[in-house]
């Protein structure tokens, strides 16, 4: 009697399968990285997109509405920009109309002293804004708040007869500057760098 051959798999075609097997698993698990990771990047450039866009559009309308007159002891613009362990680093002070005035207050409301400075995160740096006056109480409390962070740099250049400076201080100069460059910086060290820009034109007289 012929005995039967019982089909089945030999241990080389075993090792063979599992090897097969172990190559897709990584391949698919090399994709997935790369897919999350990039979904990662998107989402956190779409957020420093969202955040630049807030914090130039607000620096853009108080800018606008800068008022600086050397008669007036109450109005200043100082600003500059300068390099720290963190990154470059800018600072700016001015006077502004941006804010709601209503005729029936008292003159001494109508304009806001309004600071940008740069301090060290845990994360990068953070950009603040500090307004000094209260538009609806006299003496009112100085508003601190943050308004970008993980930054790796904020600058801040000013244009005049001169060309550009990296300071600028309207009691020296006595005009303010002609325009204002704002450059905010995100990312981490050793990693590209994403770069939002934009000119703002100051009044040459004030209001």
């Amino acid at each position: 009697m012929t005995a039967r051959r019982v089909a089945g798999f030999t241990l080389l075609e075993l090792l063979l399968a599992v090897a097969l097997l172990a190559i897709v698993a990584a391949t698919v698990f090399a994709s997935f990285r790369a897919t999350t990771s990039a979904i990662a990047r998107a989402t956190e450039s779409g957020a420093s997109a969202q955040a630049a866009r807030v914090v130039l559009s607000r620096l853009s309308d108080e800018l606008t509405a800068a008022e600086w007159d050397q008669n007036r002891e109450e109005t200043l613009f100082v600003g500059k920009s300068g390099e720290d362990e963190g990154g470059s680093s800018g600072t700016l002070l001015f006077t502004s109309r941006s804010h709601v005035w209503y005729p029936t207050q008292p003159p001494a409301v109508e304009l806001a002293t309004v600071g940008y400075q740069v301090d060290q995160g845990p994360h990068g740096l953070q950009l603040w804004r500090e307004e000094t006056s209260n538009p609806f109480v006299v003496g009112g409390t100085p508003e601190r708040v943050m308004v970008a962070d993980q930054l790796a740099g904020v600058q801040f250049r000013f244009y005049g007869k001169s060309g550009w400076e990296t300071a600028w201080d309207a009691n020296e100069r006595h005009q303010l500057p002609d325009l204002v460059e704002i450059v905010l910086s995100f990312g981490e060290t050793g990693t590209p760098r994403e770069e939002f820009r934009t000119l703002v034109s100051l009044p040459t007289e004030g209001f």
